[in-house]
């Protein structure tokens, strides 16, 4: 990667900013599209600018753009190159942080990714920079912040209300990983008709404004979530697969919703509103269940959702419930007699690892790269 000043670099970034601000035209200055920094950690090339985004040489952090402008709420304008700003969902507002590869036409795909627990949706989206410089690719990272979007609006997709479950053991294994333990008698849900208020209108809001704004043509649009969002990511294709969608990967989800009629929602669909129509597309969908081969014991990585009902139905670890989810519903879709498109894949010797994962996930719906 070729290195710079990271001072000569951000005097000439902040100039070309203002004048980018004040022209009409949709685009920055080239060296504010192409300039990587590490976050400043302390490391030896904290202070260098490289030419080419992926991984710090010296500690190995994910790169991040150099610049990141702050757009305010549904700009009109996105430029090229990375840039954040707000849109007015369901529950709130929520940011979306973008990059738009300078290879990227009008004809571009868009690419939605969506974090886990953590809601980093910053640094999930700068380990698709590497990719999307090299793809007629547009990435679209969504952040929803919990105080807005707890877990039945964010895992769950808000596909239900009024969760409830009393007094949960939190068990902290390793630096990385937790357990939560519910009691299944004080697990609850119920099932949320009003679908304005489900996340997957944000989340196709989010698509709307960067087509809009940036004059894309392209009608469908790929999905990535890793552990929470790989939770929303099956969700969107089990309760919303009418819409535009591409191609998804789910990958390390924590727990599933089944497309098991005999168990209510969360964990199935007897009380959702499903009709058989609308289950003969989610099997026909291209959805990859991504699983990574090590992330099989509590101490994995991450926070696994744990309680007596769900470890029977799905399993203990995330690499057993991902198949039994994926096996659950090829024998439905058999027995109902329809087709199946779903795949299921394993990344080996990988865990609970988002970075690791998504360049797996890179790897299956970008193959040209």
């Amino acid at each position: 990667m070729k290195k710079v000043s990271r001072r000569s670099f951000v005097q000439t970034a902040l100039v070309s900013c203002a004048a980018s601000a004040c022209g009409s035209e949709n685009r920055m200055h080239a060296d504010a599209e192409s300039g990587f920094i590490c976050p400043p950690c302390g490391c030896a090339s904290d202070h260098i600018l490289f030419e080419q985004p992926g991984a710090c040489p010296s500690c190995d952090m994910v790169l991040m753009p150099a610049v990141d402008p702050a757009l305010g709420l549904a700009p009109t304008l996105i430029p090229a190159g990375a840039a954040n700003f707000e849109l007015e969902g369901s529950r709130g507002r929520y940011r979306v942080h973008a990059f738009r590869s300078p290879k990227a036409s009008s004809d571009a795909q868009v690419l939605v990714v969506l974090p886990g627990a953590g809601r980093n949706a910053n640094d999930y989206r700068n380990v698709w920079l590497e990719t999307a410089m090299h793809q007629d690719l547009v990435v679209i990272a969504l952040e929803f912040p919990e105080s807005r979007y707890p877990l039945a609006a964010y895992n769950l997709g808000g596909v239900v209300r009024n969760l409830k479950f009393s007094r949960p053991k939190i068990e902290r294994i390793n630096q990385k990983s937790r357990v939560i333990r519910l009691n299944d008698t004080t697990f609850a849900a119920e099932a949320e008709t009003d679908r304005s208020q489900w996340l997957f209108t944000d989340i196709r809001q989010s698509v709307d404004h960067i087509r809009s704004v940036l004059g894309l043509t392209r009608e469908s649009f790929d999905v990535f979530g890793h552990s929470a969002g790989a939770q929303i990511a099956h969700r969107l294709v089990l309760f919303q697969p009418e819409l535009e969608l591409g191609r998804v990967v789910a990958a390390n989800a924590g727990w599933y919703t089944f497309p098991d009629r005999d168990v209510d929602l969360p964990l199935g669909i007897a009380n959702a509103a499903i009709s058989v129509d609308q289950m003969r597309r989610v099997f026909a969908a291209d959805l990859t269940v991504l699983l990574g081969e090590e992330d099989n014991n509590d101490g994995a990585g991450g926070t696994l959702l744990r309680s007596a009902q769900i470890d029977a139905m799905q399993g203990v670890h995330r690499f057993e419930r991902g198949s039994r989810f994926f096996d659950s519903a090829r024998q439905s879709a058999d027995v109902a007699g329809m087709t199946f498109s779903w795949s299921r894949e394993t990344v080996p010797g990988v865990g609970h690892n988002f970075r690791e994962m998504s360049a797996a996930a890179a790897a299956l719906l970008y193959p040209s790269y």
